[in-house]
């Protein structure tokens, strides 16, 4: 079975950020802070060092999507993707939301694809 949510690469990533696409880093501070961060990202981490969820992620969801939340793209990002497949399949599966994608590999993949990225302070 497929899940319902999207996989995709740097390419399209960039493409949907550009159309105001809702895009999260749900990694940790201190990975942020060790590779920077994808310009027109939000970041937000889904999970603690103990691997215990962020529950205020879905109010931050939220508050970027507004009213629109559930039909907004949202897409996940995490280290090499696979935290960000759980979340995207939870989203899609569990909340409801039409439009989630997932960047495959996570952000290794867009450094491996020399795509720039900012500092995260």
């Amino acid at each position: 079975m497929s899940p319902n949510y999207e996989k995709i690469d740097s390419e399209k990533l960039e493409n949907l950020i550009n159309e105001n696409a809702v895009a999260l880093d749900i990694r940790l501070d201190n990975q942020w802070k060790k590779t920077g961060v994808i310009k027109g990202s939000f970041q937000e981490t889904a999970f603690d060092i103990n691997g215990k969820f962020n529950v205020y992620l879905m109010d931050k969801v939220r508050a970027l999507a507004g009213a629109e939340s559930q039909g907004i793209k949202l897409i996940f990002i995490s280290h090499d993707g696979k935290t960000a497949e759980i979340l995207g399949n939870a989203f899609a599966e569990d909340l409801g939301f039409t439009n989630v994608y997932v960047l495959d590999g996570g952000i290794q993949s867009w450094i491996k694809s020399n795509k720039p990225l900012v500092s995260y302070n």
